[in-house]
């Protein structure tokens, strides 16, 4: 950590397992909700940067019991880090073009993140480095 996720909605920067755990689970919510079952991942390119990150690019598709939802594919791009011997993904930036609901969703803060308990606010920028 951290970890920050960009949409057409704006940023979000998770910055504890406490707030990971939320997001995460509020994109299951959703997904959910909308009948996704499973997503399909494309690597579209993958490259390393330096010795210690990866920059990648995919596209998703969501599924619902093996039959591809009617919204088009998704492009995401990443960066991938190695930080103290442990690679993870440092930045996501996602590209729906169709659905603004999705992009909120993947952006919204949590209740304990708006409520100021978060070490940085919903629109902060990433951390050093970037």
């Amino acid at each position: 950590m951290p970890l920050l996720v960009e949409t057409f909605e704006g940023r979000l920067r998770i910055d504890s397992e406490a707030s990971m755990r939320d997001w995460f689970n509020r994109n299951v919510d959703f997904y959910d909700i909308i009948g996704v079952t499973d997503m399909q991942r494309r690597c579209v390119s993958a490259s390393y940067r330096s010795d210690t990150m990866i920059v990648s690019a995919y596209e998703s598709r969501l599924v619902q019991h093996g039959h591809r939802l009617e919204r088009e594919p998704y492009m995401v791009y990443t960066e991938i880090r190695l930080v103290a011997g442990r690679w993870g993904v440092w930045f996501a930036q996602y590209a729906i073009a169709d659905s603004d609901v999705h992009n909120r969703v993947l952006v919204q803060a949590s209740a304990h993140e708006r409520s100021g308990d978060a070490a940085h606010s919903h629109d902060a920028g990433p951390g050093p480095g970037v």
